[in-house]
């Protein structure tokens, strides 16, 4: 992160996630300038409700995206996210976990791990886990700068080392460990879920598991839609010039800027973002202005189902 983004990390430390939209009892984000600059994620949302939000998200308490930067510096945990259904029978405390990775940098041979291998059954999951080899049913899946991977709940799931990627996701932390390579933290190996675990993985089979974007009308450079699901659509868009984004009551616009620079304006004020920064437009602005010099690359996300013009 402060290689490629230039992103202040504290001395001597390992730093593996940047939440860059976070509105979370586990941590908030700290609003960098705007009106209401200095306050956390969390005060706005409490001062600004739905003109923040929108109306998109029913009942929000509490900013309905997180976004982050991943570092897997080392191999992650095997993992797993329930769905709301599973959290609604069995999970009651939990939240769904709906997340989609944008590959920002890789190393040559680093890859991911995404659901089980083709025809992999529960009673194979046992047996590799007596066995204490899980990752040898897992499927390993190259990628490269630019792939997209959504990890559905129930799909099984791991960075392995030498990936940046973007993460925008529902707003929970509830993860389920099912691997963990045998790594001992502050003298003990971290909890593993398994249990819980098995009662959300899937073991279906998908062909590839990297999205494939869909063209979309845009009247300046390169318009995609990546995800467009319950929990939260993802546009990527790659321009220079100007494009407007007008109001649309229903959903805050998030943006991540994935290569470049571009500015910001919504008539009142201009704000500079460069690669690696993350802004919110609040639903209630009416209009925006986004200015790139040269080729810009930016990650639009808001509430699924929603056009994000």
């Amino acid at each position: 992160m402060e290689t490629v983004f230039g992103k202040p990390l504290p001395q001597g430390q390992l730093i593996g996630e940047s939440w860059e939209v976070a509105d979370l009892k586990e941590g908030a984000s700290l609003i960098a300038n705007g009106a209401l600059a200095g306050k956390t994620l969390t005060d706005a949302v409490r001062l600004w409700g739905a003109a923040l939000i929108g109306t998109a998200w029913d009942s929000a308490e509490r900013f309905p995206l997180l976004v982050k930067i991943l570092d897997a510096q080392e191999d992650l945990s095997v993992q797993v996210h329930p769905d709301s259904e599973s959290c609604r029978r069995h999970f009651p405390d939990c939240h769904s976990k709906d997340e989609t990775w944008l590959i920002l940098q890789n190393d040559p041979e680093a890859g991911i791990l995404w659901g089980f291998r083709r025809g992999a059954s529960l009673d194979d999951f046992e047996k590799h886990l007596q066995a204490g080899d899980i990752a040898a049913l897992l499927r390993r899946v190259d990628v490269g700068a630019g792939d997209f991977i959504r990890n559905e709940p129930g799909v099984v799931h791991a960075l392995l080392g030498g990936i940046l990627v973007m993460e925008v996701q529902e707003p929970s932390d509830t993860t389920f460990r099912i691997y963990d390579y045998g790594r001992i933290v502050d003298g003990k190996p971290r909890p593993i879920h398994v249990e819980q675990a098995k009662k959300v993985m899937k073991f279906d089979w998908a062909e590839n598991p990297k999205l494939a974007p869909k063209p979309l009308p845009a009247n300046c450079g390169n318009r995609e839609l990546i995800v467009d699901c319950p929990a939260y659509r993802m546009e990527s868009w790659t321009f220079s010039g100007e494009i407007k984004i007008g109001g649309l009551a229903q959903t805050a616009r998030v943006i991540f800027c994935a290569e470049g620079r571009i500015q910001i304006a919504d008539g009142v004020e201009t704000f500079e973002m460069r690669a690696g920064d993350t802004a919110i437009i609040p639903a209630a602005v009416q209009s925006a202005t986004l200015t790139a010099a040269d080729s810009a690359r930016l990650i639009i996300s808001g509430a699924g189902a929603h056009s994000l013009q």
